[in-house]
């Protein structure tokens, strides 16, 4: 109750005075200007807008954010008060998507699902077309005492969904991103490293099922040696291979360093550094990612063969 009395005596002095919410200082670190700082220790911040789920996320990352994604009920209680505190019935993206009408769902920004808040009728496992993940809160037929999740075409607005019309929903988005700590280390997840000595591979101990991988970042680290020379030459295969030439920028780099550079932003533009296409010279690889939901896939889908067998080929 206190919690809600707070947010509404703010939102009436922001709408009063235009001020924005000054910084807040949550359970683990202060909150960037304007976020809500409320819940553990991630901030989140609604904002008014009919753009479409990618367009929502990339305004997100703009501001070093990402669709927020909810990891349990606790997350899923704060983050109730603070829509339900606006007053206001509202339809916000989140970063909950799919890539296909047969695939599982998943958090743009790679935390782990194992909490689900679908609401009442929605069947998230049919194959239909509604590949993004709203949150829902107010009136009409398919009102709730507590905000859930819906699922809607990805290419709408959020309040293009609803088939009554005598329901008007502020449609949106909340992003989400890390309370600010005197620690630089926790600022940015550290890299998921895979390293390579003599021929003998070190991998981190991660299970992509089930394991919240939050690193926008792969490292691999080789030495000189044939084996090694040979793992780092088939993932360089594995990334070129993946990257459709029309989508991938190429910028010279020096042979000598052995290291070629990957990075993804945007609807899934690529820059590549590579001045010997057949990466004779590469020993080491790095992987850098925006939060978008192409970079975000090809990002997993590099994990997911960095940390299999591949050395087996």
């Amino acid at each position: 109750m206190l919690l809600l009395m707070r947010l509404a005596i703010s939102l009436l002095l922001f709408h009063l005075i235009g001020a924005e919410f000054p910084p807040e200082r949550g359970p683990s670190g202060y909150c960037p200007e304007g976020f809500f700082a409320g819940c553990t220790n991630r901030c989140y911040k609604i904002f008014n807008s009919t753009a479409t789920w990618s367009v929502a996320n990339a305004a997100c990352n703009s501001i070093n954010a990402t669709l927020a994604s909810i990891r349990d009920e606790g997350e899923q209680d704060c983050l109730n008060d603070y829509v339900v505190g606006t007053g206001l019935p509202y339809t916000l993206w989140i970063g909950l998507y799919k890539t296909g009408p047969n695939q599982k769902w998943n958090w743009i920004n790679g935390a782990a699902l194992h909490y689900f808040n679908w609401g009442p009728g929605v069947s998230p496992s049919e194959p239909n077309t509604e590949f993004c993940g709203f949150l829902l809160n107010g009136p009409g037929p398919w009102a709730s005492p507590k905000p859930y999740w819906h699922d809607a075409l990805c290419d709408k607005p959020t309040n293009s969904w609803s088939a009554d019309a005598s329901v008007s929903y502020n449609p949106g988005y909340i992003c989400e991103t890390q309370a600010i700590h005197t620690c630089e280390s926790q600022l940015s997840p550290p890299p998921v490293r895979v390293s390579c000595s003599r021929g003998n591979l070190t991998k981190p101990v991660i299970n992509l099922e089930t394991d919240e991988i939050l690193s926008t970042n792969a490292q691999f680290d080789g030495d000189q040696s044939n084996r090694c020379r040979h793992y780092a030459y088939l993932l360089h295969q594995w990334v070129a291979g993946r990257i459709d030439s029309h989508h991938r920028n190429r910028v010279p780099r020096n042979v000598d360093s052995g290291l070629v550079s990957i990075t993804c932003v945007g609807n899934g533009e690529f820059t590549l550094s590579d001045s010997d296409s057949d990466a004779a010279e590469t020993v080491s690889l790095s992987i850098e990612v925006k939060s978008t939901r192409k970079c975000r896939d090809f990002f997993w889908d590099f994990l997911g063969y960095i940390m299999s067998d591949f050395s087996n080929e």
